[in-house]
């Protein structure tokens, strides 16, 4: 008799939980969108019925919602004629109506869920539906984008038709007066992202704060966290989760923090590796050990820096080390304009105004023979996980949800449920390629993109660093292939390209950017071809990102495929930079890096819990006198 080993048992253990799992999913999803399906089929009916009505109908129906809303009226009572108004004054306005997966979709929202719908299924349009239900209340309704580009774009598509329907709409201009910011928030619906609506949180929280201490009534722009709707819902509460919105108080020790970043590089420099410094297991961050310790004790330091605390000195040093061995020019940063800008991780796209702290943003300064900035003071905080926590109603939207359907339901207490697509998925999966060294997985790639373009068809090529783009160009460049390039330092030319990117021929290099928030529309010749062909060039902390950039490709039912080619060389160096890491397998490797991801976002959260409450026991405000960090 055939006895399975221990370690057997627990794999097989693991693999009828995961089924198990997967089947109460698709059970769950299925019970859901069998009542979601009853709702878009009387909104339909609701709004063929409405095709006939006059504008001035339109607009005295939506009138009657509104106070039936404002007046208590349950949304779900509304959610039926309020669908049928907003697909019909979609129609009139775009041309376009809702189809029975963006009705499914925005009943899905308006139970307050997180929503996963494919590529070119119309998330724009299932936004509008909940949107509208609860902009009715008049407690306004925040529309959260993945950036500038899309809140703007999005918010004069929906202001076109909500103003048939009675709604005013708002954007957050970047940089806007206190005047036209509350201006946007007393609209309807205020889009915006997520750094806009944290920030102006923050500074509210600093007004409050003031006008109490001087007695007066405080004057603020938002109205308070009611209702929210997140596009790329994925990418702002998970990949986000970690980042801390900072209001920073400038400090008058300008010249002194200028010469501890450069005297903490210099010190930095000179460690052993070997037994100076260590590495957090789950992140980059350096801890020195006792003899890199002794040795930032014993060097010779300027006069000014002789009365800095010892702590300071030391977590000046250690930000030096992580910027000299983690933090990478072009990939997690680029230089524009003698200033330091981040780079997103996810997104590929400049994270604009945003510094690393506790000295980092200083080391790297001086790395980059740059002057270092002030090591600004902490006015006010508050993580993109912790802000949109206080919203009483939150939904959202995104292509890859399921991944991270756990810890959403556990931070956010929100179910994530898939929408069918409305025409069956053409995407065409090819093996995956793993060539020996990076510089042969370039010739593969430059070799495949001939190919497939030659035949008529698009090609777009996801890299994971602006470095890694400029290079696979020089290549093309080298071959003289035409192509086009996007990445962080080309931002700007964004639309432009992606608009571009699905004609016939067109090759298009290009990092995360083109993974999020981008549909890229084929040409007929194209389709007929064989569809846009996505080449993921990069190795991924996540399989999220990966699945966004193979979302660009069978659009809408469109003929697509996908491959992904990588290299030995890039899968070690990524598990080089993880300590404590020894798996060696390519999705292995992946799903590790998620879980020490994962365990590092819990970390955070629950680090921030005992943060406020401490705050509250002590009668203090966890946002404004609780810093985490001078």
């Amino acid at each position: 008799m055939r006895v399975s080993s221990p370690r057997n048992c627990i794999e097989e253990q693991q693999v009828a939980v995961s089924g198990m799992l997967d089947f109460i999913r698709r059970t769950s999803d299925a019970v859901c969108l069998t009542a979601a399906g009853r709702i878009a089929r009387r909104a339909k009916s609701f709004a063929a019925r409405a095709s006939s009505w006059s504008a001035d109908r339109l607009l005295e129906e939506s009138r009657e919602l509104k106070a039936e809303a404002t007046a208590g009226a349950p949304s779900a009572s509304l959610i039926v004629p309020a669908f049928g108004l907003v697909c019909e004054a979609s129609r009139r306005v775009t041309g376009l109506s809702h189809r029975r997966p963006q009705f499914v979709g925005g009943a899905e929202l308006a139970k307050g869920r997180i929503l996963e719908m494919d590529t070119g299924e119309g998330k724009t349009l299932t936004a509008l539906l909940p949107t509208y239900v609860f902009a009715l209340t008049g407690k306004g309704c925040h529309v959260v984008t993945a950036n500038d580009y899309l809140s703007s774009r999005d918010a004069e598509h929906a202001r076109k038709i909500f103003e048939l329907l009675g709604l005013t709409v708002g954007f957050l201009e970047p940089d806007s007066e206190f005047d036209d910011r509350k201006a946007a928030y007393l609209c309807d619906v205020t889009f915006g992202t997520e750094k806009e609506f944290g920030f102006d949180y923050l500074r509210d929280q600093l007004r409050i704060a003031d006008a109490r201490a001087k007695g007066i009534r405080p004057e603020v722009v938002q109205r308070g966290q009611h209702f929210a709707i997140l596009d790329e819902a994925d990418s702002i509460l998970i990949d986000q989760a970690r980042t801390p919105l900072v209001i920073a108080v400038p400090r008058a020790e300008q010249r002194r923090d200028d010469r501890l970043a450069r005297w903490a590089w210099a010190a930095a420099c000179e460690l052993d590796p070997q037994a100076d410094f260590e590495n957090s297991n789950r992140s980059r961050e350096v801890r020195l050990t006792r003899n890199g310790l002794s040795k930032v004790v014993s060097r010779v330091k300027p006069t000014a820096l002789e009365e800095l605390r010892f702590e300071r000195l030391v977590r000046q040093v250690e930000s030096s080390v992580e910027a000299r061995r983690h933090v990478e020019r072009d990939r997690d940063y680029v230089v524009l304009d003698g200033r330091i800008e981040i780079i997103d991780e996810s997104t590929g796209r400049i994270l604009t105004g945003r510094r690393w702290r506790n000295g980092l943003h200083q080391a790297i300064e001086v790395k980059e023979r740059l002057d270092p900035s002030p090591d600004d003071g902490t006015a006010a905080e508050i993580t993109v996980q912790s802000y949109f926590r206080k919203y009483e109603f939150l939904a959202g939207l995104t292509g890859t949800a399921r991944d991270v359907a756990g810890e959403i339901r556990l931070v956010f207490n929100r179910d994530v449920v898939r929408v069918p697509p409305f025409l069956p998925c053409q995407r065409k999966r090819h093996p995956t390629i793993v060539t020996r060294t990076i510089a042969e997985k370039f010739t593969a790639i430059v070799r495949e993109t001939a190919r497939v373009s030659e035949a008529g068809r698009s090609v777009l090529i996801g890299t994971g660093t602006v470095e890694d783009s400029e290079r696979l160009s020089a290549e093309f460049e080298r071959d003289g292939i035409a192509h086009e390039l996007l990445h962080a330092r080309h931002d700007a030319r964004e639309a432009e390209i992606v608009a571009q990117a699905g004609q016939a021929g067109q090759i298009t290099v290009a990092t995360n950017m083109a993974g999020r928030g981008t549909d890229i529309r084929l040409a007929p010749q194209v389709k007929n071809a064989g569809g846009l062909h996505v080449i993921i060039a990069t190795f991924h902390r996540s399989r999220r990102y990966d699945r966004q950039l193979v979302g660009r490709a069978a659009r809408q039912g469109d003929p697509g495929s996908y491959r992904i080619i990588l290299s030995r060389e890039e899968i070690e160096l990524a598990r080089n930079k993880e300590p404590g890491l020894t798996v060696r397998r390519f999705a292995n490797l992946q799903r590790a890096l998620e879980r020490r991801d994962r365990k590092s976002r819990a970390e955070l959260l629950k680090s921030e819990e005992t943060r406020f409450e401490a705050a509250e026991d002590l009668g203090l405000d966890p946002v404004l006198e609780w810093p985490t960090a001078a």
